[in-house]
């Protein structure tokens, strides 16, 4: 998983074959000024899907969105909205993602996908 400061996969800000809880720590792949930069993402995994989440903490709960090996990439994500599972709006994710985990596409965590 990779993920790009600006739209269209420009400024590299970091990528990740692992989960990472907060994209503003200290540890993990991405770290400090990391978190709510994303404006493109993309996926170069395996079958795996990428959750990506608004909020931090293992609990993984809050606001997210996804992006399967299938679609590769988001390359704005201005266009995207963060969702709960109620199906609440959650804000716009752009500049929003704080947090990642993959996921396996029959886990039933993807909801609602990156365009």
């Amino acid at each position: 998983m990779y993920a790009y400061k600006h739209a269209y996969c420009e400024t590299h800000i970091g990528n990740s074959d692992s989960w990472d809880s907060d994209w503003g720590n200290s540890s993990g792949p991405f770290q400090g000024g990391d978190t709510n930069e994303a404006s493109s993402i993309l996926n170069k995994g395996n079958s795996y899907e990428v959750q990506f989440f608004n909020g931090t903490g293992q609990d993984w709960a809050g606001g997210h969105i996804c992006l399967s090996r299938d679609e590769a990439y988001a390359s704005d994500l201005s266009n995207d909205d963060f969702h709960n599972d109620n199906d609440d709006d959650r804000g716009e994710a752009n500049d929003a993602i704080s947090s990642h985990r993959w996921v396996n596409p029959d886990s039933n965590n993807c909801d609602r996908w990156a365009t």
